[in-house]
């Protein structure tokens, strides 16, 4: 994994979106602590509305008590 300097230095992408937020804090629009805190929520607000499997080994003795259901009678 690149170093954020490195990472600014070799990936436009990444350095639009760094140049981006450095242009809200100079033109007074946002302070470094709430570009901080507007990340933290979007990456949040991400997380809890991105649905991802979860696998269920049924031989595990330490996973869930879920059964197939033929077995549950």
């Amino acid at each position: 994994m690149m170093a954020p300097e490195d990472r600014y230095r070799h990936d436009p992408v990444f350095r639009r979106l760094v140049d981006i937020l450095e242009l809200q804090i100079r033109e007074a629009q946002y302070t470094p602590s709430e570009l901080r805190e507007a990340a933290i929520l979007a990456a949040i607000h991400y997380e809890s509305t991105t649905v991802r499997p979860i696998f269920l080994d049924p031989n595990d003795p330490y996973g869930p008590a879920i059964q197939p259901r033929d077995e549950r009678r």
